[in-house]
């Protein structure tokens, strides 16, 4: 008998060190660059593994390079802390996938920028029911003139709603993708800018709430913009 509750204590232990919770892995540097693989960088010592909460909160300006194709639980940016994620090659995705509670959290008066230069990256989700809240800014990068080299937001399986900004700037293609199974809705300031060549891109669909901000900025030799047939609240063209 006390071998049976020695097995069924062990049993019970094991289940309570492996309940599933996910690390949450801080950056630790507040101004410059750092990879993300190097384990320094992050707290703990070590780089961040599969399905952790990926959080900024110390403060500052960085820039996170060598981000790989990765499948996190949380990506928290918050305490005016300014982010910009680098991909280790173009077109690496980042996908949050469905915490309880906010899967993307941008806090007032923090910022992520997602992509540089010609280095463009994807952000998504899996799952189901993901929530994504912005109340800070979050910008999509891209400079190549190539369609379809571009940094990507696709809004599948969440509702995000932007009380900050969201600022798509390409040169090519589209930054934000909403499907039947997603929601947008803004209630702060959209930035469509950038574009260049034949097309200029395509304002996502969206629920556009009172005193929101539609702008497009930058836009040049395109001969035409997809998604303009919305009913905006302040629709400004310079």
């Amino acid at each position: 008998m006390k071998t049976i509750y020695t097995l069924a204590l062990a049993s019970l232990l094991m289940l309570i060190a492996f309940d599933g919770k996910a690390a949450t892995k801080t950056w630790q540097l507040t101004s410059g660059s750092g990879a993300w693989t190097t384990g320094s960088n992050w707290s703990g010592g070590t780089q961040p593994a599969a399905n952790d909460v990926i959080d900024f909160s110390l403060g500052g300006t960085v820039t996170v390079t060598a981000v790989p194709t990765f499948a996190a639980n949380q990506l928290l940016v918050s305490g005016n802390t300014n982010v910009t994620l680098v991909p280790s090659a173009a077109a690496n995705t980042f996908t949050i996938s469905g915490a309880a509670g906010t899967d993307l959290s941008i806090g007032s008066g923090s910022s992520l920028t997602i992509g540089s230069g010609t280095s463009y990256m994807n952000l998504t989700y899996s799952g189901t029911g993901n929530v994504a809240t912005i109340d800070g800014s979050i910008t999509f990068v891209s400079t190549s003139t190539t369609s379809g080299q571009n940094s990507t937001y696709n809004t599948t399986n969440a509702t995000t709603t932007v009380n900050g900004t969201f600022t798509q700037s390409n040169n090519a293609g589209t930054a934000a993708i909403t499907s039947s199974t997603s929601t947008l809705v803004i209630n702060g300031t959209y930035n469509h800018s950038g574009f260049t060549g034949g097309s200029g891109g395509t304002i996502p669909t969206a629920t556009w709430n009172t005193n929101s901000n539609c702008n497009i900025t930058g836009i040049v030799g395109a001969t035409s913009i997809g998604g303009a047939g919305q009913t905006f609240y302040n629709f400004n063209w310079s």
